[in-house]
């Protein structure tokens, strides 16, 4: 199955964000649907069945701590030049994606990236030249929303159109 875990977005912060994308959204710019909108820790790619039990199974050892998470202000990736997704950043979950960083590489499941990691929750992808600046600018510093973060979700993802559906496997409980 193609996986990757996830922090689930609580529906009010996700709604503010999706209010957002549906500003923006032309035939360059498709919002991501409201019930696709997290914030990725890791992406593992193709794994076994078994492999997802043994990830949830450490995770859930590691005792890893709650965190407050807050959403807040837009950004693109790769560049504002050449934009391709449009994400809200979510600050406050380096402690636990370190955690889980370091579980999946104790698992021999992680690859080293040349990019560090950083927490945001993508709302619109980006088809072909499009200017997003006035967007960035009107939402730079706008806080929507604060939230404890509880659980680890391992999701399966299948790729399909118009868009992906994710399906939840485990939920893994944060202490």
């Amino acid at each position: 199955m193609r996986a990757f875990l996830a922090v689930d977005v609580p529906l009010e912060i996700r709604e503010k964000l999706s209010s957002i994308s549906g500003e923006m959204e032309n035939k360059c710019i498709k919002a991501v649907p409201l019930d696709n909108m997290h914030i990725t820790l890791a992406f593992l790619g193709e794994i076994s069945e078994k492999q997802g039990e043994g990830i949830v199974e450490k995770l859930g050892d590691r005792g890893i701590r709650k965190e407050k998470v807050v959403v807040k202000g837009l950004g693109v990736f790769p560049s504002v030049d050449y934009v391709r997704v449009v994400w809200a950043g979510a600050y406050g979950l380096d402690s636990i994606e370190n955690s889980v960083r370091s579980s999946l590489q104790e698992l021999n499941m992680v690859r080293e990236e040349s990019r560090k990691w950083h927490g945001h929750i993508t709302i619109a992808r980006v088809k072909c030249k499009a200017d997003v600046k006035s967007y960035l600018e009107k939402y730079n510093g706008v806080e929507f929303g604060t939230f404890n973060v509880n659980a680890i979700t391992l999701y399966k993802s299948v790729l399909a159109k118009p868009h992906a559906i994710y399906e939840k496997i485990a939920d893994i409980k944060l202490g």
